[in-house]
């Protein structure tokens, strides 16, 4: 709070003033308070005073006021109580007007208005009641009784103000046609102002009234020859005209902006005037992309490329393309004025996989433009002459360079049909199989009831343990739930095969680690909750004081209990629970020889005193995911008493069944055109037991065989595989038992003696249910056989049998 104060650019008068809140946006942090003569002030949550408590609509607060750019902005506020009687000599009425909620729209209008005369141009005397009552109007969203007020104000000689403000009004309203009328009788009063033929210009090219907009716009320049914002506006309407004789007016204005030193290098209407007046192709591809659905054109800032090369950025959200070839985001479209040599398009290729996980090209809007690693596109003048080049870069790279040439871009001729058959041609030759890492979005296939059951489970306030073998889709499904099904609520997520803690062996780190997780959650739609989190401020663990460190457990308490404060009493609007999630927990538990890292016990504790506080029940939930149900299996850890003793509820995640088998690989062999016949899909189904990375393993291993597209798979097709995979990926099975073999050695031993056909060994009840949980065995009439039938084959050729 005492930086919201010091981060303050002017300097208050240190008069006290009384007011009440009267507008109040929780997720934008900010707000306006009425004070006594009816002026309005803007604030910032960070504003109130550290001793304050949050503020609600309709408190009355005490402040003093700094004149900031925007009008009066509300400093050092403390909320009051009603009943608090005011300072010696301090007389003041508190408007007794109602409160109302602040929408999005209407904090976008009264952030545009200055209400009273501390605007830079003072309000003629005569007009200044009924403007100061029409921007009171406007901003409680009365704007019939507004455009009342600001017609009278006008009527009595108002000034300059009060037409922008007016203007805006109906221009925010959607009612351009009155707008209209206002910016004529400006024009009319202000012949020579160039704020109004301005607005009127940029109103009209928003209305796609291009060559009027541009008539408006000359018609200010005549008055005002070197207005530089006119000039601009004027440039960037002739820039969306795009005919060659209005991109040379518009290259003639922005020059000579360029040579004053006015030009705005980042406004994207000069980018992409730059793009389509440098490269002709450039331009063709910019309109013919503009024109689909579910894409968007950009011109990124970087400028160190040859002239007959120009880069533009495609941003794809088209749900079809990327259910059909898993494109979305953004990816880099490079278009050459010639035909590209054959280095050009290896340096494009060096591009894609040579800068960081994400290339880039410069800045877009300000930021780092960040695209796809494996895809781009190549407009060329013809496709012919490079496409050998461009399929020999996939074979070797995997990356994915699709030519689009002057053929597709002239005449109307690129449409979705096309470009989705370009696609399925050069995307078809990649391996969409192969990923190991978690998914969440629309590439995760399958589990749609458990994912419902626990969602309704942890909003209870349930604690839930997902347990499961070794790729087997756990984290996949966690991200699904922090992603997808907890939008709503303020999640904490650490990954503890990450954590700090195994390096410092206490869970000191794992405190900051889910308050920073949180923090970061939580800073954008809900500030004043993520100041909640001291420890979750500080970037770095490292960066936190000694006594921080020493005491993290206490901070981290006491800050959850706050957040869990706010959200039972409604002042974090939005917000409707803490869930706290662990992944891979047994990294940090004594398990086998490993010892379990100092403080786990007390964390565990901790969670549950919170959970079960009268207050809190139900605003707190847990999940934790591991491969076996330790955590709350054990009554006693290291001779200690375990806190969550069958506190989290376990829930084995099981293979998919055969129905989500198979809609993940149809699904995800359709971004390759390749498509699968029944007796195939049953097969895989029945050698990988539904495990989807056994499952997604055997069909990787499968295309690689075959590399015409479109492919159809059949039977003897993954009957050839199944050979195969065996013999190649022993490491990627090694991974799948490892966990087993190292932590839970007895239920290995078991498994591994149903696969040998040998005599089992006697097995304790709870390893014998987290087999079967597993699902990775099955009991038929008294005797067990495996369900992962190529696992059991792996094991089997592991021991030297044959088959």
């Amino acid at each position: 709070m005492e930086q919201g104060r010091n981060d303050q650019h002017h300097q208050s008068s240190g008069t006290r003033w009384k007011g009440r809140i009267f507008a109040l946006h929780d997720q934008q942090g900010i707000g306006h308070i009425r004070l006594a003569d009816n002026r309005r002030a803007q604030f910032k949550l960070q504003n109130f005073s550290s001793g304050s408590r949050s503020p609600k609509l309709g408190d009355t607060v005490e402040l003093a006021i700094c004149h900031g750019p925007s009008g009066l902005t509300a400093i050092e506020i403390v909320v009051i109580d009603l009943d608090e009687k005011p300072q010696q000599g301090q007389q003041v009425t508190v408007p007794a007007e109602p409160p109302v909620e602040m929408s999005p729209e209407l904090l976008d209008a009264t952030l545009s208005v200055r209400p009273t005369a501390v605007a830079d141009q003072p309000v003629e005397s005569d007009a200044n009641v009924p403007y100061q009552r029409a921007a009171v109007a406007r901003a409680e969203g009365r704007f019939a009784d507004a455009r009342h007020l600001f017609q009278n104000a006008i009527a009595s000689g108002a000034d300059k103000p009060v037409f922008v403000a007016f203007i805006k009004m109906e221009i925010e309203r959607g009612s351009p046609t009155q707008a209209e009328v206002v910016l004529k009788s400006a024009i009319s009063r202000f012949p020579d102002d160039p704020v109004f033929y301005d607005m009127y210009g940029q109103m009209e090219r928003r209305r796609g009234a291009l060559h009027k907009a541009a008539e408006i716009l000359r018609e200010g320049i005549k008055h005002n020859s070197t207005h530089a914002l006119l000039r601009q506006g004027l440039a960037r309407v002739l820039g969306d005209l795009g005919t060659p004789e209005s991109l040379q007016q518009a290259n003639l204005l922005y020059s000579q902006l360029e040579r004053e030193g006015k030009l705005n290098k980042h406004d994207g209407s000069y980018q992409r005037f730059r793009a389509l007046h440098q490269s002709p192709r450039a331009g063709l591809a910019y309109e013919a992309f503009e024109r689909l659905n579910g894409f968007r054109v950009r011109v990124p800032g970087r400028r160190d490329l040859p002239r007959h090369i120009t880069d533009l950025v495609l941003e794809i959200d088209n749900p079809e393309f990327e259910a059909s070839f898993g494109v979305s985001g953004s990816i880099l479209m490079r278009c050459f004025d010639r035909q590209p040599q054959k280095a050009e398009v290896r340096a494009l290729s060096q591009l894609l996989r040579g800068n960081g996980p994400q290339p880039t090209v410069g800045l877009i809007d300000g930021a780092e433009a960040f695209l796809s690693p494996s895809l781009a596109l190549v407009v060329v003048p013809a496709a012919g002459g490079v496409r050998d080049h461009l399929m020999s870069v996939l074979s070797e790279n995997n990356e994915a360079l699709i030519p689009i040439d002057d053929s597709l871009l002239r005449n109307g001729k690129l449409h979705l049909e096309a470009l989705r058959q370009l696609f399925s041609q050069f995307l078809g030759a990649r391996d969409l199989y192969n990923s190991t890492l978690p998914v969440s979005g629309r590439r995760f296939f399958g589990r749609e009831r458990l994912l419902s059951e626990l969602t309704d489970q942890v909003h209870r306030g349930d604690f839930i343990g997902i347990y499961g073998l070794r790729k087997m889709g756990k984290t996949s499904l966690i991200y699904q739930l922090r992603d997808e099904k907890f939008r709503d609520d303020a999640v904490g997520y650490v990954d503890l095969q990450a954590t700090a803690a195994l390096l410092t062996g206490n869970t000191q780190p794992i405190y900051w680690e889910l308050e920073r997780d949180l923090h970061q959650r939580l800073v954008e739609r809900h500030p004043f909750a993520a100041q909640l989190l001291r420890l979750g401020k500080a970037p770095r663990f490292s960066e936190l004081s000694t006594d921080e460190k020493a005491n993290s457990a206490l901070f981290f308490g006491e800050d959850v209990r706050e957040l869990l404060e706010h959200i039972t009493t409604g002042r974090s609007k939005g917000l409707k629970r803490v869930i706290i999630v662990l992944d891979e927990l047994e990294r940090i538990l004594p398990l086998g020889e490993q010892p379990g890292v100092h403080g786990y016990i007390e964390f565990f504790g901790l969670l549950r005193g919170l959970a079960q506080t009268e207050r809190y029940r139900g605003r707190l939930s847990s999940v934790v995911v591991a491969a076996n149900a330790s955590i709350s299996e054990k009554s006693f850890w290291e001779n200690r008493e375990n806190p969550v003793f069958a506190l989290y509820k376990p829930i084995f995640l099981p293979p998919f069944s055969d129905k989500d088998t198979f809609d993940m690989v149809k699904g995800i062999g359709r971004g390759m055109s390749v498509y699968w016949q029944e007796p195939a899909l049953g097969k895989v189904f029945a050698e990988a037991g539904g495990h989807p990375f056994i499952t997604r393993l055997l069909c990787s291993r499968l295309i690689k065989d075959y590399n015409k597209r479109p492919l159809t798979v059949t039977l003897s097709m993954v009957e050839r595989a199944v050979i195969e995979v065996i013999k190649d990926q022993t490491d990627k099975f090694s991974q799948i038992v490892e966990l087993l073999s190292k932590y839970f050695p007895e239920e290995e031993k078991f498994l591994e003696g149903i696969a040998l056909d040998q005599p089992l060994p006697c097995i304790g009840d709870d390893s014998l249910s987290h087999l079967l949980g597993y699902r990775l065995i099955e009991n038929e009439g008294g005797n067990y056989r495996m369900t992962l039938n190529l696992l059991r084959r792996w094991l089997r050729r592991r021991a030297g049998i044959s088959e």
